[in-house]
């Protein structure tokens, strides 16, 4: 007979802080992934790869908002999962309009970067993100015009690690 062994693993989170907030965010559409598993989780996530060219956006904070928000729903099939991604630009032009509107319900994956370093992707190839935006004017005189970049979908692919 053999012994089966109860390997007991300790995680001391006593001294680890995680601050909030988004650092930056990559915006790649799904034709610029080179590679992607079907099931993507948090082991084989440093697998993909992607060929950011010259239709990848890269946001960086200066006065942008990033808010991201998953919810997590059981149905008979498995998980879904109902990804909300929304960066509020207060700026409004003709160049980042013309800009925005080439991405208009293009499918897309998003990286984000935290503030402390790790990087999360939203979607999958398999499971892609679609990219939206409006431009929002201010009601009162001291209400900021806005643009605002909504990347959203409810997929089976949860959001995964790719580094810690």
């Amino acid at each position: 007979m053999s012994e089966i062994n109860n390997i007991m693993v300790t995680l001391n989170t006593s001294d680890q802080e995680q601050t909030g907030g988004w650092r930056s965010l990559q915006i790649a559409p799904i034709e610029e992934i080179l590679v992607c598993p079907d099931i993507l989780t948090n082991q084989n996530a440093n697998l993909v790869s992607l060929n950011a060219g010259p239709t990848t956006i890269d946001i960086l904070p200066v006065s942008e908002s990033i808010n991201i928000s998953v919810l997590r729903k059981r149905d008979k099939a498995g998980f879904q999962y109902t990804i909300k991604i929304v960066l509020d630009f207060f700026y409004q032009s003709i160049a980042l309009d013309n800009f925005l509107n080439d991405y208009l319900n293009k499918k897309v994956v998003v990286i984000g970067v935290t503030s402390y370093g790790s990087e999360k992707m939203f979607g999958s190839k398999l499971h892609p993100l679609t990219f939206n935006y409006d431009l929002i004017d201010g009601k009162n005189i001291e209400d900021p015009a806005t643009t605002q970049v909504t990347i959203s979908a409810v997929i089976s692919q949860k959001p995964v690690i790719i580094k810690d």
